[in-house]
Formats: C-alpha cells, structure tokens, sequence
C-alpha cells in the first residue's frame, strides 16, 4: 500500500508549491485542479513540481488543459517543473526545466584532483661556454 500523498501543496514566499507523485491520469488532473483552486489566494505564482510522477497517461494532458481553462485559474501564474511538465502541461503554460551544471573548480579548493595537473618537465640548462675542468 502507498502511503504517499500523489498531491501535496506548500506555501512559500507568496507563492504556492504542488508536488506530484506517481501515476498522472486524468483523475489527478482533476484533483490537481480542485486542489489549485481551493489553496490558491490569487497572489504570487503556481509552481507544479512534476519530478515525483512516475507515468502520465495519455488521455491525462488533455484533461488537465480543459479543466484549467474551465476553472479559470491564471494560466499566465501557472508554471511546471521538471522534463515531464512538457508532457503534463498544455499550450501556453510554462515549463521550467534545470539542467546539472558540471562542476567546475573553484581553484581554492584543498586537495582537488585539478591541483593534480601533469606538469611539464623543465630541460635541463645547458651551459654555452665549454667547462674548464677536463679530468
């Protein structure tokens, strides 16, 4: 049995914060809206977290796009997070995606492999003028 709630909501810095987990279908589509509609004040954004779904049915992106348009919530507020809110979110709505930044050294870092540089050895000096001492 699952005891993970497939909606939760927060609010934070005016804004409010939903997060979804596992199956999308049109029936969580359908609590997602109520959901929006009974905790958002009217300020701030609407930010759907999409990166605890597991699956999107099909059938469920239409449904969330025309249940959005007949509750009338601000789509123009509404933004998805995550690589799937490009395949929950209709037209028009905002997908907010990050991508991993390679992590680069900062060049203070104590025992980095960077400082492990190859160093490039230095000839030897060698003198123009012959040596005065011959055995």
């Amino acid at each position: 049995m699952n005891d993970i709630a497939p909606i939760a909501t927060r609010h934070r810095n005016g804004n409010l914060h939903v997060d979804l987990r596992g199956l999308f279908d049109p029936a969580l589509a359908d609590r997602l809206i109520q959901r929006i509609a009974d905790e958002y004040n009217g300020r701030g954004n609407i930010f759907i977290h999409t990166d605890g779904l597991t699956t999107v049915h099909p059938e469920a992106r239409d449904a969330f796009g025309s249940l959005l348009r007949h509750c009338r919530l601000p789509v123009e507020k509404l933004y998805l997070t995550g690589q799937l809110g490009f395949t929950v979110g209709p037209d028009r709505v905002k997908v907010i995606t990050s991508r991993r930044k390679e992590k680069t050294c900062c060049g203070r870092c104590r025992d980095c492999k960077c400082h492990e540089k190859p160093t490039h050895p230095v000839a030897p000096v060698q003198s123009s003028t012959p040596s005065a001492f011959h055995p």
